[in-house]
């Protein structure tokens, strides 16, 4: 008898993965939104956007390649068992072999995937039951595999969910852009110009305030209002809202 080779179908289908692009509904410039912008600009230059299909959240989603993509409202995790049935009901419509969020959701039943960056809100002690940190805890007890940022990060994932092996945990690191380049004193010169940066200056990165805020930056400017002497450097802060908020801008810092 001859040997013959039974081809199903589900091993020459394309494996369809959801990706909730939910975190950009929060911030488009943070590192956590340069990750996935780079993750996904680069899969789909490998050819790869037949793999996945996207959600976007309130038409927040950037343009990143040609990828299939669907509308949903913002999320609102207030409603969480209702935002949990709109993506199972996605996934089992498109039959999503995997689903991955690119912050904290979570489908009912569709295996997930989750790219764990921080335990930050566990480790500093922050309100838990607020309900981004209670989706976050659905998120990492549905998800079949966790992948973290760091050892770090799979450490402290390990200590705050013992049913986790940290050894079973694997590490990706976040690479650089080739954006990140040195600059030339010139192009250094040119953007002290732009900024009226005469000055040393002190750089604060991310939201100043609001649930992704963990930096005391408050602390830090309150502290610059009540200093005795002259403050002889500027303050630079890059992310966040586009404008310094009022419990900042009104400080008066000498």
């Amino acid at each position: 008898m001859p040997l013959t080779q039974d081809v199903s179908k589900s091993s020459v289908d394309i494996p369809k993965i959801v990706i909730d692009g939910v975190f950009f509904q929060i911030s488009q410039t943070s590192g956590i939104a340069r990750v996935w912008q780079s993750l996904l600009s680069v899969w789909a230059q490998q050819g790869l956007t037949d793999h996945f299909v996207l959600i976007d959240r309130g038409g927040t989603l950037p343009s990143m390649g040609d990828y299939e993509t669907v509308l949903l409202p913002i999320c609102d995790y207030r409603y969480s068992p209702q935002e949990s049935e709109a993506l199972q009901s996605i996934c089992e419509r498109i039959q999503a072999d995997l689903f991955v969020s690119s912050y904290y959701s979570t489908p009912l039943s569709t295996p997930s995937a989750l790219l764990v960056h921080d335990m930050i809100p566990e480790v500093l002690g922050m309100d838990l039951s607020e309900p981004c940190w209670r989706e976050k805890r659905y998120s990492i007890l549905h998800a079949s595999r966790h992948i973290a940022v760091s050892q770090n990060t799979a450490k402290d994932l390990v200590r705050f969910y013992s049913h986790l092996r940290q050894d079973d945990i694997p590490i990706v690191p976040c690479g650089v852009s080739d954006v990140f380049t040195p600059v030339s004193e010139a192009e250094i010169q040119a953007f002290r110009r732009q900024y009226l940066l005469s000055r040393p200056f002190v750089l604060l990165l991310g939201e100043r305030f609001g649930g992704l805020s963990y930096k005391n930056v408050l602390t830090f400017f309150r502290a610059l209002a009540q200093a005795d002497v002259p403050i002889n450097f500027d303050v630079v802060c890059v992310g966040g809202k586009t404008h310094l908020e009022e419990e900042l801008a009104t400080l008066n810092i000498p």
